[in-house]
């Protein structure tokens, strides 16, 4: 399953509002981090749980994506 997930995302793209707004620029943040969002990063909802975001810092991590 992993195998299958990641052949799918390494040729994945932002498309979406969301994407761009808040899941990739937040799991790049996070991979830069290595780890979570700190309080002086300049990111919107904070408070948002990231649950797409950590779908991504793991590919992001997983493939060493900068």
């Amino acid at each position: 399953i992993v195998g299958v997930l990641s052949f799918l995302a390494y040729y994945r793209q932002f498309y979406a509002w969301d994407d761009f707004m808040h899941w990739g620029p937040l799991a790049k943040i996070m991979y830069m981090n290595q780890g979570f969002v700190l309080s002086g990063d300049q990111v919107y909802h904070k408070e948002y749980p990231p649950g797409a975001s950590l779908f991504y810092y793991f590919f992001y991590y997983l493939f060493k994506i900068t």
